[in-house]
């Protein structure tokens, strides 16, 4: 987890910061913030008003064993709203997206796992109803990952599809 250091009073060229699985980044800087998604799931959230923005990373839905890990939904959605307060953002003034979620996984798995990207949206989704941060778009679901990224001065987003990869068709060329 990162919290930049404010450039209020020195502003700073543009940046280009990747969130990993399991991290939270938040900035006031303006620049742009990416990640990529498969069943995993990815919460931008900005305060228009203060130019403050902010990104997870979480990986699965929750934590058996309590963990404060933000690699969860159930942790790394709240981890990433209270960054965003600390850093001076109003509740009334911060907005949402929501990416990711894909099933994607192989079907010879079990039920458990193929509903991963689902569970994970669906305790996002519950965190952030909680927390009554209205959700202003969503890409979500399906068969593909997604590549994420966040433009931090203007709060758009530009989203594209990752192409499926088969790794057994993939390893049998690599044998043959």
């Amino acid at each position: 987890m990162y919290k930049a250091p404010s450039t209020e009073n020195n502003p700073t060229p543009a940046f280009l910061q990747h969130v990993q699985p399991g991290e939270v980044y938040v900035t006031d800087e303006s620049g742009q913030i990416t990640t990529i998604l498969g069943s995993c799931v990815a919460v931008c959230l900005w305060d228009q008003k203060r130019k403050i923005s902010g990104m997870n990373h979480v990986i699965l839905p929750v934590s058996a064993e309590g963990s404060a890990s933000t690699r969860y939904a159930n942790v790394g959605t709240y981890v990433l709203f209270d960054l965003m307060m600390e850093s001076g953002c109003q509740k009334r003034d911060m907005v949402a997206k929501v990416f990711g979620g894909a099933s994607g996984i192989s079907t010879n798995m079990s039920s458990k796992m193929l509903s991963v990207g689902s569970r994970n949206l669906a305790i996002t989704f519950r965190v952030l109803s909680r927390l009554e941060v209205p959700i202003l778009g969503q890409d979500i679901g399906g068969d593909l990952g997604r590549k994420i990224v966040f433009d931090t001065l203007t709060g758009k987003i530009r989203m594209s599809y990752l192409q499926s990869f088969d790794f057994r068709k993939e390893s049998r060329l690599m044998e043959g």
